[in-house]
């Protein structure tokens, strides 16, 4: 959605690992939202407030992608790096991607 997004206009990233690559293994991801031309990607992020080493990076690239013109939309859960939280966020995010209002129960 970022660098292709004829491809592919929407990302669900759930507990995203922005960190990544890291020091001298290529181009870290928040390099490459500020080189990636505008778009009208749409971006769903997800991430629990217990994954301390993911919390702060996700805020930074919510704020990189809306800085930059995408739509973003930002969540945190009370929660940890777990496939539960994920089914969740991922039915959720692709639903709001297209359009549609997920019901909350």
């Amino acid at each position: 959605a970022l660098t292709a997004p004829h491809v592919s206009e929407c990302a669900a990233p759930l507990s995203g690992s922005f960190w990544c690559p890291g020091p001298g293994r290529g181009v870290p991801f928040q390099d490459r939202v500020g080189a990636a031309a505008p778009s009208h990607s749409r971006f769903g992020i997800e991430v629990g407030t217990l994954e301390w080493m993911l919390v702060e990076p996700n805020r930074e690239v919510r704020d990189l992608l809306a800085g930059t013109g995408h739509d973003v939309r930002y969540r945190e859960f009370c929660g940890g790096h777990d496939a539960l939280h994920w089914r969740d966020g991922l039915i959720a995010g692709v639903a709001s991607m297209l359009g549609y209002a997920p019901v909350m129960q």
